[in-house]
């Protein structure tokens, strides 16, 4: 057990270095984030603040939204959320969940955006929503994004993503 530990701990970190290898990491924390989302709607027995924002998106968006839906929906709007407040992170400046900025939208998405850098955000999801902030400062997928990011090979990593997730 020890030897396990030890080579986990020093294992290198995984390098994103292209458009696919960035939206497979991004998936693969996308449903974890949406697992996470799952279980505490059933744990919370339609109780607290995740079940309340499930309910905004029913009146709001999809009145027979099921809550393993809502929590797909909520995961990928977290995860793409952030990735966007961080390409639009000023350069220099500490990136964590709190000091994302998000650029004004509807007030709708405002609310989302709002509730996912809540200082009080559920520590079932805010471990992953802060995992996913850490993997952007480590990551290199900025240097993806400045060389090749246009139009069309954003649309394409967000394809993939999207086939990923």
């Amino acid at each position: 057990m020890s030897a396990l530990l030890q080579d986990f701990l020093n294992a290198a970190p995984v390098t994103i270095d292209h458009a696919e290898a960035l939206a497979r990491a991004m998936a693969a924390r996308t449903r974890l984030l949406r697992d996470a989302m799952v279980c505490g709607l059933a744990q919370d027995k339609g109780a607290g603040p995740l079940h309340d924002l499930w309910q905004v998106y029913r009146q709001a968006l999809i009145t027979n939204l099921s809550a393993k839906d809502f929590a797909d929906l909520q995961a990928q709007t977290t995860t793409y959320g952030l990735f966007a407040a961080r390409c639009g992170h000023p350069a220099g400046a500490p990136f964590t969940r709190q000091s994302a900025i998000f650029s004004t939208t509807t007030p709708f998405l405002q609310a989302i955006f709002n509730h996912i850098t809540a200082p009080g955000l559920d520590k079932r999801m805010a471990w992953i929503i802060d995992g996913l902030a850490v993997f952007w400062i480590k990551s290199i997928w900025w240097q993806y994004w400045k060389t090749l990011g246009n139009a069309a090979s954003g649309k394409i990593q967000w394809d993939i993503f999207m086939k990923l997730s």
